[in-house]
């Protein structure tokens, strides 16, 4: 199984360079596992973060024939929604001590935020989100949607 290195540094000048890159990384597998460290050298502070995963179309890498999904624009309630999740997902990380990343994807925030009336029925389908993540931040989660008007 391959596995993936990278360092999310906690400065203000790295980080959104460092989320971008993990991302569009994770956007491109089927990620199976991971681990997370957070370190500290000197007066530096950063995730250290190996992700497992594998190819998404290992078999049909090079087939011409691949379909390539376009993601339809956000609408204004959507993005509504999007945006508060967004601020939630950064007060909770800053209560934590842990990157934005940790508590979830920006895709996966917009893939809630496309949800209408969301349940933890629907949380549980949105790709990233595990049990384990709804236990922690679910009710946050549906708080935050709902209460976007």
């Amino acid at each position: 199984m391959p596995i993936k290195h990278f360092h999310l540094r906690l400065s203000k000048e790295h980080i959104a360079e460092d989320e971008l890159r993990i991302n569009e990384f994770m956007s491109t597998v089927k990620v199976t596992g991971n681990h997370a460290h957070l370190l500290t050298v000197g007066s530096t502070s950063y995730w250290s973060i190996i992700v497992f995963y594998e190819e998404e179309n290992k078999a049909g890498a090079n087939d011409a024939s691949i379909e390539v999904k376009e993601i339809a624009p956000l609408t204004q309630q959507e993005q509504a929604r999007y945006d508060a999740l967004k601020n939630w997902r950064r007060a909770k990380a800053s209560e934590l001590a842990v990157a934005d990343i940790i508590i979830a994807h920006n895709r996966e925030l917009m893939d809630v935020a496309r949800l209408t009336s969301p349940t933890k029925e629907m949380l549980l389908e949105v790709k990233g989100f595990s049990e384990k993540k709804w236990e922690k931040y679910g009710m946050d989660i549906l708080d935050v949607v709902n209460s976007v008007v």
